[in-house]
């Protein structure tokens, strides 16, 4: 059997790797088609996870509230 993860301590890895992925992308220009290999590789994967996980919680009972980040203004200093 798979060894238990402790949550937090996955979330603060999490936010970890979102930090240092958000340095790379401040600090170096990325080609176009990088980009759009980048969003439609892991990005895109991500995506898919958190929306498997949000059914999982759902169908166990534990629905994670909606929002609505399309008109969010984007600050990159704000990443906790």
């Amino acid at each position: 059997m798979p060894e238990k993860l402790n949550l937090n301590l996955e979330v603060d890895r999490l936010n970890a790797e979102l930090k240092s992925l958000d340095k790379v992308l401040l600090e170096n220009e990325l080609s176009m088609n990088y980009s759009k290999k980048l969003l439609q590789g892991p990005l895109s994967d991500f995506l898919t996870h958190i929306g498997q996980i949000s059914m999982m919680s759902r169908l166990n009972g534990n629905p994670i509230e909606r929002e609505d980040f399309s008109s969010a203004e984007i600050n990159s200093k704000e990443i906790e």
